[in-house]
């Protein structure tokens, strides 16, 4: 049986916001980002807070899956986030926006196909949201990274 594309979409919505994601494997500990200070603690404070959005995005995104009786693990492996290990949070945080454009690429490019479903376009579009609402976030931490090429 051939899956529409608006389950590849939602598999990587689940991918994206699952517990593999890099917001939610920092906030579980799965991944320590160290902190020496308040700037440290600025970018932990954005990242925690997108995990919990990314749960409810999340268990949203797997209900409607379910109920569809789609596969969830569509997406493969989560990323193991081991070149971020180790490093404070602001030192990463270069990383972490490319990680974030990537990931709102990925996303404008889902929200401007064609759909049929609005049930996934919704969650497609929260999930986008909240990526941009965190990059924006970050990158107003992070000055130098605003702006391709400044020194």
């Amino acid at each position: 049986m051939r899956l529409p594309a608006a389950a590849a979409h939602l598999a990587r919505v689940i991918h994206m916001t699952g517990p593999g994601s890099l917001a939610r494997t920092v906030d579980e500990g799965r991944l320590e980002l160290r902190s020496t200070g308040p700037e440290d603690e600025a970018v932990l404070g954005r990242l925690k807070a997108l995990a919990r959005e990314e749960r409810t995005i999340a268990e949203d995104a797997r209900s409607l899956a379910e109920g569809r009786k789609w596969p969830l693990n569509l997406a493969g492996q989560p990323y193991g986030w081991v070149r971020l290990r180790g490093d404070t949070a602001r030192g990463a945080l270069p990383r972490v926006l490319r990680i974030f454009d990537r990931e709102v690429f990925e996303l404008e490019g889902f929200s401007r196909e064609k759909h049929e479903d609005d049930e996934v376009v919704s969650l497609v579009l929260a999930t986008l949201d909240a990526r941009h609402a965190v990059r924006e976030a970050l990158a107003a931490l992070s000055p130098r990274d605003t702006v391709p090429g400044a020194k």
